[in-house]
């Protein structure tokens, strides 16, 4: 038989009992697994996918109700003859509230040896909207000294050289 030494037995009677204390504590691990190296069940993920689908079904909802709106805003820009972007549209007839003209005038400017005359018009409306009407087209009839509703539109040039004027196309006298 074989001797064994002193500081074996206590070596092998603390092993012994560390054994013992890990078995009665219930093993190495948690009672709960670790969430991630768990791996997901068929269920959860089905309940994963119906909350990504109804999601993605609410933020379509969303984008059609945002082009709806949109597409109602250029209707209404384009029934008050506007330009998707606001911009009168050209050739649309225009009136303004009840005003006075309060100016008349020309603007003289060089290009090279031509000189050019720009005709324009200051108009006030009672509400206290000044407009200046520049430039104004040729052979323009405009009211002074009377209070009016002036009816016009902006008349695009066919020619590059100008961009348009305004053309009055006519007036009421308001009383």
């Amino acid at each position: 038989m074989r001797e064994t030494s002193f500081g074996t037995k206590v070596g092998l009677a603390c092993g012994v009992i560390a054994l013992l204390m890990v078995v009665l504590a219930g093993g190495c691990g948690d009672d709960q697994p670790d969430v991630k190296n768990r791996v997901p069940t068929v269920p959860y993920q089905l309940e994963q996918a119906k909350q990504a689908a109804k999601e993605a079904k609410d933020a379509a909802d969303r984008a059609v109700q945002a082009q709806t709106n949109i597409q109602a805003a250029i209707g209404k820009l384009d029934d008050a003859g506007r330009n998707s972007d606001g911009s009168v549209r050209i050739g649309h007839p225009e009136t303004s509230n009840p005003g006075t003209v309060t100016s008349v005038g020309e603007a003289k400017s060089h290009d090279g040896e031509t000189t050019n005359f720009t005709f324009y018009f200051t108009f006030a409306e009672r509400n206290g909207f000044v407009k200046t009407f520049t430039p104004v087209c040729p052979n323009q009839s405009i009211p002074v000294n009377n209070t009016v509703i002036l009816n016009f539109h902006w008349q695009q040039y066919t020619d590059s050289s100008n961009i348009g004027c305004y053309k009055i196309d006519g007036y009421t006298v308001v009383r």
